[in-house]
């Protein structure tokens, strides 16, 4: 089963209820005599409250609000009823929501919300080899037969970048010839990465210098003849059968090192 990284947006209504809010949510509910006497209750309470003036029917000076509000502590805060719908409309949102835990209507907790992923994690999905060369495929023009079969021998390539199957296995399920099978494997083996739906090592390494246009006939032949001796190091072994000196030997071999054996690597590597 595939596994893949999907993005999902939720939307839900959350209420924030500060000590503060509470408290002025109570205020407003209160009747004037209630309020006279809670205020009352409150000065009995905490001594460092004092009574001021009774007040009088015209709103106070706004140098005696300003003396009871510095007075009083921030906790017991007086919201004067008449005045709760501006003071409402002052209050930071924004604030209130950014330093506040709180829970949904549903009465369930935002921590349920963990599970979703943040959009910085999200990655995107990489490109496997296949995709990449029936990309490639794509923009190629060539009949619908051609096209079945390149898809057929994409179809067909391991991790590494390597044919696992035969020509003549592919001509009888796309139904075609194995000439126009051999046709399209050389167009598909043209294809990025250089060394990709080769059948061998030897196919491999060839086409990755003719696609790199290493113009060398050692190197050529070191590959066409001499792999197992260069896996070997037997680099005297390869001078003398080429009647070379060591020297030009182990340049071409340096050549043939830099080389990629499996050409499907960065398409098939965990990233670590």
């Amino acid at each position: 089963m595939a596994l893949e990284i999907r993005q999902q947006l939720k939307l839900s209504q959350q209420l924030v209820m500060t000590p503060q809010l509470q408290q002025a949510i109570k205020l407003l509910q209160l009747s004037r005599m209630e309020l006279m006497e809670m205020v009352r209750d409150e000065l009995e309470k905490n001594p460092l409250l004092e009574e001021g003036p009774e007040e009088s029917d015209e709103k106070e000076s706004p140098r005696e609000e300003q003396e009871i509000q510095e007075e009083a502590p921030e906790q017991k805060e007086f919201i004067d009823p008449a005045e709760g719908g501006d003071r409402f409309k002052e209050i930071d949102w924004q604030t209130y929501f950014g330093e506040y835990s709180f829970e949904n209507f549903s009465g369930e907790s935002s921590e349920g919300d963990e599970e979703r992923p943040f959009y910085e994690n999200v990655l995107a999905k990489k490109t496997s080899l296949a995709d990449h060369l029936r990309w490639q495929i794509s923009l190629s023009r060539i009949d619908d037969q051609e096209r079945k079969v390149a898809f057929e021998i994409i179809g067909n390539i391991d991790e590494d970048g390597y044919l696992m199957s035969t020509v003549e296995e592919i001509a009888e399920v796309t139904s075609s010839p194995p000439s126009k099978v051999e046709e399209v494997l050389l167009m598909v083996q043209e294809l990025d990465p250089p060394g990709v739906a080769s059948r061998d090592l030897q196919e491999c390494l060839l086409s990755q210098i003719k696609a790199l246009q290493i113009g060398n006939p050692l190197v050529e032949n070191i590959i066409r003849f001499h792999l197992k001796e260069m896996e070997s190091r037997k680099y005297n072994v390869i001078a003398k059968a080429l009647d070379v000196p060591l020297e030009e030997v182990l340049a071409a071999a340096k050549i043939v090192s830099s080389l990629e054996p499996r050409p499907g690597r960065s398409y098939f590597e965990e990233d670590t």
